[in-house]
């Protein structure tokens, strides 16, 4: 059963992770999924990988505690009401978005859904 607390941001970028940390500065767990193995290691060390004002004070702050990252999608789905989708949408030359990143993610975490979750 989903928990009405805990949230699963996919994709800790440049979106992703500074929500993450806001959703757990208001309370909620959040669970941190990401494919970039560089960009987790650096987070889990307490290290922004890019610069965003206010963000280090709350890694700080919150990591081990309200807030983990992890590689796989698995248990963050199942045990997550929340499901907050920030992957890229890259664009070619033409302005065609690349959807590719979305549909790997729906393909892989469709198993992994619940009833009665929300998923932005």
């Amino acid at each position: 059963m989903p928990s009405k607390n805990k949230a699963a941001v996919i994709g800790i970028g440049r979106v992703g992770l500074p929500l993450a940390l806001v959703l757990a500065d208001k309370g909620f767990e959040v669970i941190g999924v990401d494919v970039d193995k560089a960009r987790l290691n650096l987070v889990s060390r307490g290290k922004l990988p890019f610069i965003e004002e206010g963000a280090e004070p709350l890694l700080k702050k919150y990591y081990g505690n309200r807030f983990t990252v992890v590689e796989k999608l698995g248990s963050s789905l199942e045990k997550s009401e929340i499901i907050i989708i920030t992957l890229g949408t890259p664009i070619d030359g033409n302005y065609t978005p690349n959807f590719s990143q979305i549909i790997d993610f729906f393909e892989e975490a469709c198993p992994y859904f619940k009833k009665g979750q929300l998923i932005i």
